[in-house]
């Protein structure tokens, strides 16, 4: 499935070089499993956090969303559980001072479930993910007192591929519209 490869991509990254500050990657998913009980396993819309050194770059800390079966085709809607664990990953990333955050812009799994979307519904699913971000940052926002600064500053929204591909010509594209989308929502773009 696009989750196995995915975490089996992100294994091998975390492999390349030794972690001299944190367990490895496999000790900590070996500590998350045991963690679980197995009369409250995780479910969709749960996450579990993983701490690196080693991925090069500001990559520090990695959140693992759980979703629903990878076999079941996308829709354009962002599930219940997703918009809910994005509103708990934003403000973790606040509370525990996480300066940056990348988001994949549908928020599904980087592979062919992304890549065989259909436009129209690539484009609903970009506009409702989008959403569910601007629902869980104006929570954020409300919960800040006057003088407080949010600790997440800069967010970074990864186009899938077939998206960013057609960025380059002169149809509509998936980017396009999200640029719209954002200048209409924040006055920050």
């Amino acid at each position: 499935t696009a989750q196995a490869m995915m975490l089996r991509e992100f294994a091998a990254r975390c492999c390349r070089v030794t972690d001299f500050h944190f367990p490895s990657l496999a000790e900590q998913l070996k500590a998350v499993k045991s963690s679980t009980d197995a009369q409250l396993p995780l479910q969709a819309g749960d996450y579990f956090c993983t701490r690196h050194s080693n991925l090069g770059g500001r990559v520090q800390v990695a959140f693992h969303l759980l979703g629903a079966s990878s076999d079941a085709p996308a829709t354009d809607e962002v599930p219940a559980s997703a918009h809910r664990a994005l509103g708990r990953v934003v403000s973790d990333c606040h509370r525990c001072h996480v300066a940056e955050l990348t988001l994949p812009l549908l928020l599904l799994d980087i592979g062919t479930s992304e890549s065989s979307l259909p436009y129209a519904v690539a484009q609903r699913r970009a506009e409702n993910s989008l959403r569910a971000l601007k629902g869980a940052l104006t929570a954020l926002a409300d919960d800040l007192a006057p003088s407080e600064l949010p600790g997440l500053e800069v967010l970074n929204l990864v186009l899938p591929l077939s998206c960013a591909q057609s960025i380059s010509t002169n149809l509509p594209s998936v980017g396009s519209t999200t640029k719209t989308f954002l200048q209409h929502s924040f006055q920050c773009v």
